[in-house]
């Protein structure tokens, strides 16, 4: 049985993560009396295994320990969201990127 979760492919600045993103996660956070401050985490991570499995943002505010590149995450939270942002351009509004925002993060062992 192949396990499941997210691998971790990059630990990313939070400052460096994009607007959009920025934007949709802090309009979930302000739901549960948070911030962009708050969060403690930046990241991107796949899928599975698949190297043409596409990268999604994953933002936690806080870690149970180290993360690293190629671990496999886990949520160790009470709350997890999946956030969709978009991007609008000459009045049209387009899928943008996808986050993955955690309360609490880990990595399975």
């Amino acid at each position: 049985m192949k396990p499941s979760g997210r691998l971790l492919s990059a630990i990313v600045p939070k400052d460096a993560v994009p607007d959009e993103v920025r934007r949709s996660v802090s309009s979930v956070l302000s739901t549960h009396l948070r911030s962009w401050d708050d969060v403690a985490f930046a990241g991107r991570a796949t899928a599975s295994d698949d190297p043409l499995a596409d990268d999604t943002w994953v933002i936690a505010l806080s870690t149970d320990g180290t993360l690293a590149v190629g671990g496999r995450l886990k949520p160790l939270g009470i709350w997890n969201h999946a956030v969709k942002s978009f991007v609008v351009s000459g009045g049209d509004k387009f899928d943008g990127p996808r986050a993955l925002l955690y309360d609490r993060l880990g990595m399975q062992t």
